[in-house]
């Protein structure tokens, strides 16, 4: 086998197929395909009171399942 070649997220596309592979909830192996819907996005996430956002976000329309974010992002 031959190791897979590191991707540069700065040169992905909207509309770019994409694989988005986790682990949700303990459940191993969960892989999904979709394409890029957006690039460099800002997510406002709160806890209790506070907010904060996450900023350069890439959004895809894969169906992930909860516990999925942070998984690994593979596109062509």
């Amino acid at each position: 086998m031959t190791p897979a070649d590191l991707g540069d997220a700065a040169s992905l596309k909207v509309g770019q197929l994409v694989i988005a592979v986790s682990n949700p909830l303990g459940l191993s192996g969960s892989v999904t395909a979709g394409a890029v819907s957006g690039l460099r996005r800002s997510v406002p996430v709160w806890s209790g009171r506070n907010r904060r956002m996450i900023e350069d976000v890439i959004q895809t329309d894969a169906t992930l399942n909860p516990g999925s974010s942070g998984g690994a992002l593979a596109g062509r």
